[in-house]
């Protein structure tokens, strides 16, 4: 007995769905398809916002934005800025907190804020 399934069987038809009758039914079809694929695709990208970051040392005022350049690490790989990830500041001027946002890219997704003293030049 031959375990082959026919086109045009019974099985044939169970295993492929029933055929849409119209264009714009195929069309919703493969809209929702690649709507659930691009669900599972997220799914496989990691969270940014678990990622581990190197603490900033602290930095002194200097009255232009400073703009320190974080570590990324998920696991033991060390990530890639503009590949991985970008990066965007706080005004970062004042003596106070600075922020360094880090933000998913390609195989990541999410974001990670980052912050560090910024300590008095005197």
């Amino acid at each position: 007995m031959s375990t082959a399934i026919q086109k045009g069987s019974t099985r044939d038809a169970l295993y492929r769905g029933p055929k849409p009758e119209t264009d714009q039914e195929a069309g919703t079809r493969s809209e929702a398809a690649l709507a659930a694929v691009a669900d599972v695709l997220a799914l496989l990208k990691k969270d940014i916002g678990n990622a581990d970051v190197t603490p900033i040392e602290d930095q002194t005022a200097t009255g232009s934005q400073i703009t320190p350049t974080p570590v990324v690490k998920v696991g033991t790989t060390t990530l890639t800025k503009d590949t991985d990830y970008t990066v965007s500041y706080g005004t970062n001027t004042a003596v106070g907190t600075g922020t360094v946002t880090i933000e998913g890219l390609n195989d990541y997704h999410g974001k990670k804020v980052v912050t560090f003293t910024i300590e008095s030049a005197e």
